[in-house]
């Protein structure tokens, strides 16, 4: 035993690399013993890339690492806490070594469950795992009795670990004879400190270059499902699956009467709606794109000027001369709310790995084009296990679905950003399938670039672009250690890219189309300026463009002074390319109408509403801001906010509830 404080204090912590070592090994060995017993005679020869069973193995090594130092933070604690006091140390080291032989035990307990689980559900462990709290624990025993080798696979976790840990008692019994420890004064403990924690925390992130830790969305390597399923740990998945059960609420069937109630109080009419009959438009039966644009929020699009602050490319001329709404929300703050809203009409963002997951929902976009006649797809420049959509669009009713993994291997590419490729190759490819479609198509593209960290596609030529110093005062410099220009030109080249996007679909004369563009949000890091009130930051645009046919098809009637928000953008998209077709919406209307339904002439975020008067602010004590008097789209009357009404406050109060009303109700329908 060191004699030193200060020795035992060494000799415990450097204790802690030894045990996060170990299970890192014994994490590695067993995807590699997973991968050949699930992937070799089990998926194709020919889909099984070596660059995705490369990729497989080092995101999986970095995982480990990641995992490895996590379970090894109780060890930290214990050396910490104990070795300074010499009466301890005995009592210190037992449990030391109790603590390691349990964080072996996880591993290798959570390692077989993983293995079966996957062998059952195709799917690394997730929030299903976690289903016994909820199920009878006695008939969840007696299925997992009868259907695995519970017996064995026990012995056999006992048996490695108690072989892991005689490996760790080996290395803590020849470290602590040597007499280095006795040596070490308050220097070399400071300094070996300093390295191991720097080390600590690196491994705990599990990336070096990135300002976000190593997670689930770096997690899909290739087209094959099976190898994606093995990048994660056992750990590792079962954290994710504890947050995403942490993050999902309890969907139950709800009152009729209540739902009335609210839609009185919300005034906004019935939930569901129907398209007119329109021969033309069903004989036209034109497809329809939607573009859901990172960050392209109007509070970095307001400094646009063309050949000084070019934020739009090639989207300049299409907004110049097409319909583009500008008094328009988001309908949240962050990219999973607004899609979750867009395309599940959803208020509840983790719905996609909630306990209703594997529910279809009547009334979503995809369902209603469905039933219409379309295939539907959705296309995204990042992965699909962001959000758990590469399961739960199925489930909703999609046809075909395409990643960064198909961009891949569609564009020969051989490297990714922390979000995924360059949002052109996906713009390219969705243009791609509308151009080659047989039948109409309906498809869904979320791009990714405009985010943090920025990255400007290599060979991409930027048009003009001075930094406006209101944005370089206003952008938060602490969000993103990079340069304003570097932010504005991946911001400007996402805006290219869907403008060439747009162009290349106009040039298709074969086919009718409908084109819809919004953002999920506003631009990140930008502080808002108090000055211009509360809607610029969160306003986005919304774009809509028809071809020649579909426009005279239908009644057209374009206003961009009237308001909106992301509920709005389906129901117009139905009415230009829908006939007589039924769909669910909470207060959304068509914003192209000959007549605007001053009933749902609105728009919602979850922060403010927004109506002809003005924007309303949300929170304890509401607030009506009055447009600007000159018509413009931002407000000027920002230090003059007045009293909202109690009707118009019953009414901002109910709106929320009846959304999540309406959720409950299509997934689990009415109380009888």
């Amino acid at each position: 035993m060191p004699e030193k404080a200060f020795g035992r204090f060494l000799l415990l912590f450097s204790q802690c690399f030894v045990v996060l070592l170990i299970a890192v090994i014994s994490m590695t060995v067993m995807r590699e013993t997973m991968y050949w017993l699930l992937i070799p005679g089990h998926v194709p020869a020919e889909l099984i890339q070596p660059d995705d069973v490369w990729r497989m193995r080092e995101l999986g090594l970095r995982f480990d690492a990641r995992s490895g130092a996590i379970l090894a933070i109780p060890l930290v604690v214990v050396a910490l806490a104990l070795f300074a006091i010499k009466a301890f140390w005995t009592t210190c080291v037992k449990l030391f070594h109790l603590l390691s032989g349990l964080a072996f035990f996880v591993v290798i307990v959570l390692g077989f469950v993983n293995y079966f689980y996957i062998l059952t559900f195709h799917n690394e462990i997730d929030i299903f795992v976690l289903n016994f709290l909820h199920e009878e624990p006695s008939a969840v025993m007696t299925t997992v009795w009868q259907d695995y080798p519970l017996i064995r696979a026990v012995c056999l976790s006992l048996a490695l670990t108690a072989l892991l840990w005689w490996i760790s008692a080996k290395v803590f019994s020849l470290l602590s004879r040597l007499s280095i420890w006795n040596r070490i004064g308050w220097i070399g403990v400071t300094i070996w400190l300093v390295i191991g924690a720097v080390l600590f925390v690196l491994l705990a992130r599990g990336s070096l270059t990135s300002r976000y830790p190593l997670r689930r969305n770096n997690a899909q390597v290739s087209v094959v499902p099976q190898i994606n399923t093995l990048v994660l740990n056992a750990p590792m998945c079962l954290y994710y699956a504890i947050q995403d059960r942490k993050h999902s609420m309890t969907f139950a069937p709800v009152s009729q009467q209540e739902g009335l109630e609210l839609m009185k109080a919300a005034d906004i009419g019935e939930l569901t709606q129907t398209t007119p009959a329109n021969t033309a438009l069903s004989q036209i039966k034109p497809n329809v794109a939607l573009f859901i644009m990172e960050s392209m929020g109007f509070n970095m699009m307001s400094y646009d000027k063309e050949g000084e602050v070019d934020l739009l490319g090639a989207l300049r001329p299409h907004f110049e001369s097409d319909f583009v709404f500008r008094r328009f929300t988001s309908a949240d703050l962050h990219t999973i709310q607004s899609v979750a809203q867009l395309l599940f009409l959803s208020p509840v963002s983790q719905i996609s790995s909630s306990s209703i997951r594997t529910t279809p929902l009547p009334g979503t976009p995809f369902e209603v084009y469905k039933k219409a006649g379309y295939r539907t797809a959705f296309v995204t420049s990042g992965t699909t296990v962001w959000e758990n959509m590469s399961d739960y669009l199925p489930i909703q009713f999609v046809d075909d679905i395409y990643d960064q993994t198909n961009l891949m291997d569609a564009y020969g590419l051989t490297e990714t950003t922390e979000w995924g490729v360059p949002d052109h190759y996906a713009f390219d490819f969705a243009a791609k399938l509308l151009r080659e479609t047989q039948e109409p198509l309906f498809v869904v593209v979320l791009s990714t670039t405009n985010h943090p960290p920025y990255h400007v596609p290599e060979g991409y030529k930027p048009y003009p672009l001075r930094v406006p110093e209101a944005i370089n005062a206003n952008y938060d410099h602490h969000y993103v250690e990079q340069s304003i220009d570097t932010i504005m030109k991946t911001y400007q080249y996402s805006a290219d890219a869907l403008g060439r996007a747009i162009s290349q679909i106009k040039s298709d004369k074969k086919h009718n189309t409908v084109i819809g563009a919004t953002a999920d949000h506003r631009m990140l890091g930008m502080k808002p300026i108090v000055s211009e009130g509360p809607f610029k930051d969160i306003a986005v645009p919304f774009y809509v463009w028809a071809s020649d046919a579909v426009k005279n098809a239908v009644s057209i009637h374009y206003d961009p002074l009237r308001v909106g928000s992301h509920k709005d953008v389906f129901p117009t998209l139905y009415a230009l390319s829908l006939s007589n077709a039924q769909y669910r919406t909470v207060g959304g209307r068509n914003m192209l109408a000959m007549h605007d339904d001053p009933r749902r002439a609105f728009g919602y975020n979850i922060s403010a509403w927004i109506d002809q008067h003005g924007v309303y602010t949300f929170g304890e004590h509401m607030r009506f801001y009055p447009w600007s008097s000159d018509g413009s789209d931002w407000l000027s009357r920002y230090n003059a906010p007045q009293e909202v009404s109690e009707t118009m406050k019953t009414r901002l109060r109910a709106y929320p509830k009846l959304d999540l009303w309406q959720i409950n109700e299509r997934a689990c329908g009415l109380r009888q």
